[in-house]
């Protein structure tokens, strides 16, 4: 009697297990699927701010690949007059155990920061 028992716990937490892991999926899925085709710009950072991912839309936003995007610092991309106030967010998300941060913000396109590179490189 106590065996069957044991098979039948055995056997439902293998149910309860998959179907976990199927919820896990899916849900995996749909935030991929929002992440790839949402009309807004996500950005995926470590604590300190380097780019861990970005969807299309922000890289179209920008115009830049992404891989001139991944591996750098947001602030890279962040307006002038906003770089200050966003590093200021980083140590909060530390601190506080914050795991996100939701926020308009102004970028600097790709266009632009050409632009500037010429003027200052003197070309």
């Amino acid at each position: 009697m106590q065996t069957q028992q044991h098979r039948e716990k055995l056997k439902q937490g293998n149910t309860e297990h998959l179907q976990g892991k199927e919820e896990f999926c899916e849900n995996t899925e749909l935030f991929r699927t929002i992440f790839e085709k949402a009309a807004l710009g996500i950005v995926v950072t470590n604590p300190k701010g380097r780019i861990l991912q970005s969807n299309p839309f922000f890289q179209q936003l920008l115009g830049y690949s992404p891989e001139e995007i991944i591996g750098h610092d947001i602030g890279q991309f962040t307006h002038p007059d906003d770089v200050e106030n966003e590093q200021a967010l980083f140590p909060g998300v530390i601190e506080e155990g914050q795991d996100t941060i939701q926020r308009q913000k102004r970028y600097v396109p790709e266009q632009i920061l050409r632009r500037i590179r010429r003027v200052i490189d003197g070309k």
